[in-house]
Formats: structure tokens, sequence, C-alpha cells
């Protein structure tokens, strides 16, 4: 009889624990910046030419990245960034 009564208590916990149990699921959206203090010294560059240079490395340095997650998985990935295109210079 107690072990009868055992397997019933066990029975019922394993179910209330698997009927209680949250059903969630999200997506975080991440971004990172890393900050660039470059000093170019050329005398063949302008100063637009620097703004234009450090704008560049900036926008290279800021990322994206989406967390989707559930109860039993979650995903990481960097977001895509489309492609610039190519300023032929004179």
């Amino acid at each position: 009889m107690n072990i009868k009564f055992l397997t019933i208590v066990v029975f019922f916990l394993a179910f209330a624990e698997a009927v209680m149990a949250q059903d969630f699921q999200g997506v975080a959206t991440y971004k990172s910046r890393r900050k660039v203090d470059l000093k170019m010294e050329s005398e063949n560059m302008t100063d637009a030419m620097r703004e234009q240079i450090a704008a560049q490395l900036k926008k290279q340095f800021e990322k994206t990245y989406t967390l989707t997650f559930n109860r039993n998985e979650s995903l990481y990935k960097e977001d895509e960034k489309l492609a610039t295109p190519d300023v032929a210079s004179s």
C-alpha cells in the first residue's frame, strides 16, 4: 500500500510540474558599438576625407545581434547588413 501511495504522489508531482511550467518565447535585440579614436596625420588628406574615413570606421564597428528564444532553445546571431556600393574616387 505504501509503494502505491508513493507512486501516485510522484506521478502527481511530475504532472503538476509539467502543467505549471511556463511556455515563454521572445526576441531580444542587442547593439554593440566600439569607440575608435584614430588620429590620421597625412598631408594628402583633406578634413572631409578624414571625416568620411572616421564615419566609415564608426559604421563598421556598429553591430546588431538578435536573440530568439523559447522554453527549449535559443538562437543568437548577428544581423546582416546591406553591402555599401563602391564609390569611385578621382
